[in-house]
């Protein structure tokens, strides 16, 4: 007889969504408007208009891969993997560069081949609706990987990893250096020599991970503290969306 999952198995790490959850900088607001209401025609139904990039959300290798598969194209077998919450609290701060040793050191067990994998930064309490919410601490400073952490998740063939940062890539390698220019003497003097940031590494993360089909879980967050320091079973369930570059996900943990 098959034996039903245990609810309290099941931890939910997706932020609240919602019209008013914040985009990624440069992206347009999400847009919710009513187009049948109770009162009126005695049902409820709204209309939604927003990119793909607005809280919890995995990005599909087509995001930054032109021979890329989409969203609807990923197996199961590929979105379902054992791994774990690894917690970088007390190692990172604003603009941290994570490293390979960083992320071995805080490993609770054995990382395997197709394993999946998140780093929790603590970022989440600089979210929409959070206790210290914050969007340019949230988008700005928050960690990411340099060029060795990347070459080594492309090394241990990750399946996917993810963060509770707005992106997995370094602000850095994205938009920082040409969007908020006045935010760069401060960064360069607060890492010091831990990376050389240029042309080269601009969306680094981007382009090595989803390039060999290695996928990202950005916004991580919901009730990431129940998961411990155990190899748990980490699951994403996006839309099936034929041609999407990313889906906005459930991402949840079975301890």
């Amino acid at each position: 007889m098959t034996q039903p999952i245990d609810p309290g198995r099941i931890v939910d790490l997706t932020e609240p969504w919602s019209a008013e959850s914040w985009p990624y900088p440069s992206h347009p607001r999400p847009v919710e408007e009513i187009l049948q209401s109770l009162p009126v025609e005695r049902v409820n139904t709204w209309t939604l208009r927003t990119t793909m990039h607005v809280g919890t959300h995995v990005d599909a290798p087509l995001h930054c891969s032109s021979r890329g598969i989409d969203v609807a194209s990923i197996p199961f077998e590929r979105l379902i993997r054992p791994g774990y919450v690894v917690d970088l609290r007390e190692v990172v701060g604003d603009w941290h560069v994570v490293t390979p040793e960083e992320v071995e050191a805080a490993l609770p067990g054995p990382l395997e081949p197709d394993d999946a994998l998140i780093l929790r930064y603590g970022w989440q309490r600089y979210g929409r609706g959070h206790a210290d919410e914050d969007a340019e601490m949230y988008f700005n400073r928050h960690p990411g990987p340099g060029r060795a952490l990347v070459e080594w998740l492309v090394e241990r063939r990750v399946a996917w990893v993810g963060t509770d940062g707005p992106s997995f890539e370094h602000p850095a390698n994205i938009y920082l250096r040409s969007m908020r220019p006045d935010l760069v003497g401060e960064m360069e003097r607060t890492i010091g020599d831990a990376e050389t940031f240029d042309d080269d590494s601009w969306l680094i993360a981007h382009r090595e991970l989803l390039g060999r089909g290695q996928m990202h879980v950005d916004q991580a967050g919901g009730e990431i503290g129940d998961v411990g320091s155990e190899r748990v079973t980490l699951a994403i369930f996006p839309w099936r969306y034929v041609g999407g570059e990313a889906s906005i996900c459930r991402l949840v943990a079975f301890t």
